[in-house]
């Protein structure tokens, strides 16, 4: 059976304030979004967030859920790395395009890893503007 890791995020490369808060991807509320800053200046691909696992886990995937109540920022290609440390990343787990809807994205793994931090790195949006959001994003094991 498939779950997910409980987990937190510990970096966003990028998040606006208060609405945009990175922390609102594990939150499990799909009316809550992170949102990359485009209040005082916005910034460019790529966008990433760290998650930590707590401890090692074994990692089957994770899944991606858009922001629900706009489109905009909807992640268009994407990457994932694993690490232990928190501070060297390994070599690209998955990379792939998300079809541009509203639905959630479920992306599996070719093979398990085991690590226990995962950055999420947003490549592209589906519109070609600059912002990244999302409502949720879960760690599957």
């Amino acid at each position: 059976k498939i779950e997910s890791i409980p987990v937190e995020v510990i970096y966003a490369s990028s998040a606006e304030k208060g609405e945009g808060d990175a922390s609102h991807l594990v939150d499990g509320d799909p009316n809550t979004y992170w949102h990359t800053v485009y209040s005082v200046t916005v910034a460019k691909y790529p966008h990433w967030i760290d998650f930590d696992c707590a401890e090692v886990k074994t990692i089957k995937g994770f899944t991606y859920l858009p922001r629900q109540n706009s489109s905009n920022g909807n992640i268009k290609d994407y990457q994932l790395q694993v690490s232990n440390d928190g501070k060297n990343w390994g070599e690209i787990i998955v990379k792939g395009s998300f079809e541009n809807n509203q639905e959630e994205k479920r992306v599996m793994f070719t093979k398990p890893v085991k690590a226990r931090y995962v950055r999420f790195t947003a490549l592209s949006s589906q519109n070609g503007d600059d912002f990244a959001t999302g409502s949720g994003i879960k760690i599957l094991n």
